[in-house]
């Protein structure tokens, strides 16, 4: 029950010369607005007939009450937009009315354009707090209830409450969010704002201050006789708290209750709740989650760590280190100090055994060593600007972009290296790499424009070499060990202009781009094992001397062998298209295209150096400009075969077949 605005408890409160008329006007009004309604207050509508009756028999020779406040305090608290009308009592929503009417500040009607959306009570009490306990006048506007017995004794009665003006920004027609700072006595005190209840509880008799958000609520004309949400709470069952690097995030478990006025509870299905969702689980972190249920919320700690071992660890800290300590070893997670060269191989007398992901990124050292380190996390390094060396001789896993963006030049690590993640050396000053021989896949970016690296040596039988494992590295000169190489991927690479190989690679599948722009490469012939072939694969390739294309190759992709310096071009029967530029400003003097071909693309063999073209093939679609048309051109062609019309068009030399 709140403190009711009445004479006994408002003496701050004086009659005016207002028409009681005026008065009966606008409670009809109310009365009205009610009846439209699809569920009409009919307790409202009733106290408001009762007192027309009174005025009517004029009952009252003080016709209304008038609270002490300013016009100006009046006209901030008028506000159609606040939609806190219906939480009011019944009997303060009546005499509120007959208070507002009784400034003279307002007509009816624009008391009647208020009365669905201002919250009257709210501001009048707040008005009453300050004035009874400050004795002074003042423009509030935050709605504050003091809870009484049921007696209508105040049930914190040393209470001070006073206004602190702080509101966000609006969003849509929504009212800004207010926040309350309150100054308690009491052990427990109820503090409600325009739309929201908590409870504040003091385990002893010392001033706490706390200050609370609120939010609006989801239905602003909710029937509060109905049980109210005041908060909720959490269950785990099987709820995971403690993760590793690389799992997914999982609420599978939690249970969110929402908790009401009337001591009942309601589960709350996720779906109904805000709550975290992206989070890095690459990193070594602890973090809060925190669920909101209509503006309640509750938090829940979880933690990520590098692995098994440290699943279930917490990070410790000295002077110059934060770290997990497992009962094998620590593991470095980030560097305080100022020291550039950085040597380290234990902590708290026990060996340094990883450094874990973005333990270091973005920091200013210049050199790093340990003999003991096993394991180099993924961006442990990352964007170092300052670091030119690393020694890690005993390292066997170095994860992805470990020192992507780095300015390192040269590393060193174990023999036994078994894992070298994705982007490891991305766009570093790296100048030699050595593949280690248990490696027998070189994973995609990982020394991509990499523009100081001058040798990379494959220690082992290197089959695959993955996207864009080299591409754009302008001063590689020598790949050795390239012989095992059968599967190349998109761009792997592309623009290495200056590269040879000690030993040609026997090229079963070439992806989009794979070897383009390659120009020193010393490919020798290919082609008999190849699979697959992408787009511009071997474009401009001037070191292959002669192409076979097999007959398990349906297309030709596009400018898959533009501008290479072949002195042969073999197409097998069974090869079906020729896509546009395939073959474009090849070296070979004669090509023969099979009876197989049905398509041949757009520049396709446009070429100045070829002189003889037979195309056993009487259907093939040939697009415009396939073939350059000079007049040192002779095509060997069917007799009313595509290529034998394109021959008679276009007025060149031609035999019959």
């Amino acid at each position: 029950m709140n403190i009711t605005v009445n004479a006994k408890t408002l003496q701050a409160v004086f009659n005016d010369s207002k028409s009681n008329q005026d008065l009966i006007d606008f409670l009809n009004t109310v009365i009205d607005e009610e009846l439209i309604k699809l569920n009409p207050d009919c307790d409202l509508i009733d106290e408001c007939v009762n007192l027309i009756d009174e005025l009517q028999e004029h009952k009252y020779t003080s016709p209304v009450l008038r609270v002490v406040l300013s016009t100006n305090a009046i006209k901030k608290i008028v506000n159609p937009k606040r939609n806190s009308w219906k939480s009011l009592n019944r009997a303060l929503r009546v005499a509120i009315i007959a208070a507002m009417i009784a400034t003279g500040t307002f007509t009816v009607n624009a008391a009647v354009k208020s009365v669905t959306g201002i919250d009257f009570i709210g501001n009048v009490t707040s008005a009453i707090s300050s004035f009874i306990h400050n004795d002074k006048k003042g423009e509030l506007t935050t709605e504050i209830y003091v809870p009484v017995d049921e007696t209508g004794t105040a049930a914190a009665t040393t209470a001070q409450i006073f206004e602190e003006s702080t509101t966000k920004a609006n969003v849509g027609n929504t009212e800004p969010e207010k926040s309350v700072t309150t100054t308690l006595n009491a052990s427990e005190v109820e503090v409600k704002t325009e739309h929201h209840t908590s409870k504040i509880t003091t385990t002893n008799k010392k001033e706490i201050n706390k200050t609370e958000e609120r939010e609006e609520p989801t239905d602003p004309y909710a029937d509060t006789d109905l049980p109210q949400l005041v908060g909720i709470r959490a269950e785990f069952e099987h709820f995971k708290t403690a993760y590793i690097y690389g799992e997914k995030l999982s609420y599978d478990g939690l249970k969110i209750f929402a908790k009401y006025s009337d001591k009942t509870e309601k589960s709350v299905s996720l779906d109904d709740c805000a709550y975290s969702k992206n989070l890095d689980m690459e990193v070594t972190a602890d973090y809060t989650l925190s669920i909101t249920y209509k503006a309640c919320t509750v938090n829940v700690n979880i933690t990520v760590r590098p692995d098994e071992r440290t699943r279930i660890s917490d990070i410790c800290s000295n002077e110059d280190w934060n770290y997990l300590l497992t009962d094998k070893g620590a593991y470095i997670c980030a560097y305080k100090g100022n020291d550039t060269d950085l040597t380290i191989n234990e902590i708290d007398g026990k060996p340094v055994l990883a450094i874990t992901s973005r333990a270091l990124e973005n920091s200013t050292i210049s050199s790093f060593s340990s003999d003991s380190i096993k394991t180099v996390y993924q961006s442990a390094f990352e964007n170092a600007k300052n670091l030119k060396s690393c020694n890690v001789p005993n390292a066997v896993s170095i994860g992805n972009n470990a020192f992507k963006d780095s300015a390192l030049q040269s590393v060193n690590f174990s023999d036994g290296l078994f894992k070298l993640g994705t982007a490891a050396f991305e766009n570093t000053n790296l100048r030699t790499l050595i593949v280690p021989k248990a490696l027998t896949t070189v994973p995609e970016r990982l020394c991509n424009n990499c523009s100081s690296l001058r040798t990379v040596t494959l220690a082992g039988k290197v089959d695959t070499v993955e996207d864009m494992a080299f591409n754009k590295c302008s001063k590689f000169i020598k790949l050795n060990g390239a012989g095992s190489i059968v599967n190349v991927g998109f761009y792997a690479f592309a623009e290495d202009k200056l590269m040879k190989f000690d030993t040609a690679p026997q090229i079963e599948n070439a992806d989009d781009g794979a070897f383009a722009y390659c120009h020193n490469a010393n490919f020798g012939d290919v082609g008999k094992n190849f699979k697959s072939l992408g787009e511009r694969s071997f474009d401009n390739c001037e070191g292959i001397t002669s192409v076979t294309v097999p007959s398990n190759i349906k297309t030709v992709p596009a400018y898959c062998f533009n501008g290479v310096d072949m002195q042969e071009v073999i197409i097998e029967n069974g090869v079906m298209r020729i896509e546009q530029g395939a073959f474009k400003s090849i070296d070979s003097q004669e090509v023969t295209i099979p009876e197989s071909v049905e398509y041949i693309g757009e520049y396709a063999f446009y070429s100045t150096n070829l002189r003889t073209i037979t195309v056993k093939s009487k259907t093939a679609e040939i697009c415009d400009n396939a073939f350059y048309l000079g007049n040192r051109v002779t095509f060997n062609v069917i007799e009313n075969s595509t290529a034998y019309e394109l021959a008679v068009k276009s007025g060149v030399k031609y035999n019959l077949i």
